[in-house]
């Protein structure tokens, strides 16, 4: 019998710097947030769900709000923007930490992404460099809601699993 070996940990992905234009109540935002933990305060309607909203936007091309992405665009922009600088560490590894720039823009209803100044071979490549989740009170559909959801939610994870499962959706 093989002896115990533990998984080899997940490398840490860090977001180390985000700039925001002109998405939804949000003017310009340049934000460098703590490593290791953050708290986002304010009123209400002062942008805090849309931060990070913006933040989810650049990791997956996506809102978790709207399909509709012209509705990303703060009131009287031609185009709205979201810039992030992501790191990942592999913890103990020898290897140096690597740091990425991912780019997700809207201009009309055209979404457009780029990592490191180039175009991703796909959108969903693009959606499993930089893998995040959001909860929020729609979230509670998942469990008491339609089974289309759960199956949504399996199709992501999947996704993010291997991206060549796109393909197969």
């Amino acid at each position: 019998m093989e002896p115990f070996q533990p998984a080899a940990p997940e490398p840490k992905l860090v977001l180390a710097a985000l700039a925001v234009r002109d998405f939804r109540n949000l003017g310009r935002v340049d934000l460098v947030p703590s490593p290791r933990f953050n708290i986002v305060s304010g009123q209400n309607g002062q942008g805090k769900t849309s931060l990070l909203e913006a933040i989810y936007f650049v990791a997956t091309s996506r809102s978790f709000r709207t399909h509709r992405a012209a509705e990303l665009v703060r009131h009287g922009a031609s185009a709205a923007s979201v810039r992030a600088q992501f790191v990942e560490d592999a913890g103990d590894s020898p290897l140096a930490p690597l740091a990425r720039e991912q780019i997700a823009a809207i201009e009309g209803s055209r979404c457009a992404v780029k990592i490191d100044g180039a175009r991703p071979p796909s959108l969903s490549a693009f959606a499993t460099r930089s893998p995040v989740v959001a909860f929020h009170p729609d979230e509670m559909a998942l469990s008491t809601g339609p089974a289309s959801l759960r199956r949504t939610l399996l199709d992501r994870l999947a996704l993010f699993m291997s991206a060549v499962t796109a393909d197969h959706r």
